[in-house]
């Protein structure tokens, strides 16, 4: 598989796929927050949306054309980098997919801010907690 990955970016069909995945899965983590369940996924929509329209970039790391995973990141300037999130599906993870996706969008993962905490964060990204930097309208 790993000659075979082509890192790119998402496309705008992909984008449902992105959102769905995204929403789910961090749904499941212990820091989700206290936003009721009722109202959760339409928040995490507009945040989510929020990132893209101010210019978070969406990588995804595919084969033959079929998306096996995602991260979304941005950089301010040249010191600070912030990773969003990094989804992987089952069936690939543990294979160093979510890493490779991770040190491609962010680099040095012992110096990058990361806004969504889940019980996998530690393993990927190694720097800072800052859950603010996603409710921010600029960076």
């Amino acid at each position: 598989m790993d000659n075979e990955v082509e890192f790119r970016p998402v496309e705008p069909s992909e984008i449902g796929f992105v959102l769905d995945s995204w929403i789910k899965s961090y749904r499941q983590s212990d820091w989700a927050g206290v936003v009721p369940n009722h109202l959760f996924f339409s928040v995490m929509r507009e945040t989510i949306g929020g990132l893209i329209a101010r210019g978070a970039k969406l990588v995804g790391a595919s084969v033959a054309g079929r998306l096996l995973g995602y991260v979304c990141y941005e950089h301010k300037g040249e010191d600070t980098a912030v990773l969003h999130y990094v989804y992987v599906k089952d069936p690939f993870r543990r294979k160093g997919l979510g890493k490779r996706l991770v040190s491609m969008a962010v680099g040095d993962r012992e110096n990058c801010l990361y806004t969504a905490r889940t019980r996998h964060s530690k393993f990927v990204a190694r720097g800072a907690y800052a859950p603010e930097v996603a409710r921010r309208k600029v960076l």
